[in-house]
């Protein structure tokens, strides 16, 4: 839990990744929380730049079965979870919306390679209207995968978000980028008209 704080709540990756290892050297590879914290790690290592560590990390948290044994520690939702997230947001069930990426990630670590997981928490906070949250969740869905398919969205919301913070000449440079880096986007209208409206 002091790994959650140190990086989600105060954006501390460093710190987070050494509480993480030194849980996991004391606990080896036992139960749901030491599991929790080995797919952290894997994580972090993509946040430092180690790319192929953290897949090692996130593959190993996926197939081992050592890591598969599951003592019920954690609740953990089945089914899709991106239709299920997408529901429960639109009804602003937002605890539930949480739980279904939090169950993603604890049934398929190898999802959070390409920053998805960490896109769907930036629109959980922007429907919250917690812009300050929802703009480094934003930021860190980019920095995972630069290229992913949605990259161009992770981009109009960052934008919403800066405009939520009142930092209009940073969002407007989010729309510009959507426009010119994806100009195929179905998203380049929309930023086109968020454009003209913060002149």
């Amino acid at each position: 839990m002091k790994a959650t704080v140190l990086y989600e709540d105060k954006g501390d990756a460093a710190g987070a990744e050494a509480c993480l290892q030194s849980s996991l050297a004391k606990h080896a590879k036992g139960g749901d929380f030491v599991r929790f914290a080995y797919i952290r790690s894997g994580e972090l290592a993509l946040v430092r730049g180690d790319r192929a560590g953290a897949r090692r990390i996130l593959e190993d948290a996926e197939v081992n079965p050592i890591w598969k044994k599951w003592s019920g520690d954690f609740d953990v939702s089945e089914g899709a979870h991106a239709i299920n997230f997408e529901e429960y947001l639109r009804q602003g069930e937002f605890a539930a919306a949480m739980q279904e990426v939090l169950s993603w990630e604890w049934k398929k670590p190898t999802i959070i390679l390409d920053g998805l997981t960490r896109h769907l928490r930036g629109r959980l906070y922007l429907a919250r209207k917690w812009h300050d949250r929802a703009l480094r969740e934003f930021d860190r869905a980019i920095a995972a995968d630069p290229k992913a398919p949605f990259a161009d969205e992770a981009l109009l919301w960052k934008g919403a978000a800066l405009e939520g913070l009142k930092r209009p000449a940073d969002a407007r440079a989010c729309y510009e980028a959507l426009v010119r880096q994806f100009p195929e986007s179905q998203l380049v209208a929309m930023a086109k008209e968020k454009l003209e409206r913060i002149k």
